[in-house]
């Protein structure tokens, strides 16, 4: 949703194109969700995955044009550390100007940062486990409080288990 009002559906299709997976890109409201999972049903059935625009008031092909150019001047591409992943070359945005970067003025070290040891964050976003598989979840790690990212944010999958996760669906 709102990465892509600004990257547009162009850095996904490669995904349709040389992995065969189709995909939606969504608002957040429910009929826009509901817009993106029969986008990829019907994807699926006609066995033509392509990058559908199931949001189309606010995400264009070509993304915002004026943002896109704002981003080059301000960013440049670097080598990012994500949870779960490690470093991913060419996979962060990191300011041009040195001047203005917080790590840079005040030489702060970036090499760790203070982790729960028990954390399983970087597993659940990976996919590798469900929430309740982490050993802090519900018993130490609640959203009043969080031991990791993924209890702290509103779109946390720790977060949003804990709220909704143990709801039984009707099949």
């Amino acid at each position: 949703g709102h990465v892509s009002v600004i990257l547009g559906s162009l850095p996904y299709e490669f995904i349709a194109e040389e992995f065969g997976i189709p995909g939606a890109i969504t608002g957040f409201e429910p009929v826009d969700l509901l817009l993106g999972i029969i986008s990829v049903l019907k994807q699926i059935e006609s066995g033509q995955p392509r990058v559908d625009i199931a949001y189309p008031r606010m995400v264009k092909r070509e993304g915002n044009l004026v943002a896109r150019r704002l981003m080059d001047r301000v960013f440049e591409v670097a080598d990012g550390e994500w949870r779960g992943f490690g470093i991913i070359p060419g996979s962060a945005l990191i300011l041009r100007e040195k001047k203005m970067d917080a790590v840079e003025k005040f030489s702060m070290d970036t090499s760790s940062s203070w982790e729960n040891k028990n954390c399983r964050c970087g597993d659940v976003v990976k996919g590798a486990i469900e929430p309740p598989e982490c050993p802090l979840f519900r018993k130490v790690c609640s959203p009043e409080k969080p031991m990791g990212p993924c209890m702290v944010s509103v779109e946390g999958s720790c977060l949003i288990h804990y709220k909704y996760g143990d709801v039984e669906w009707i099949a």
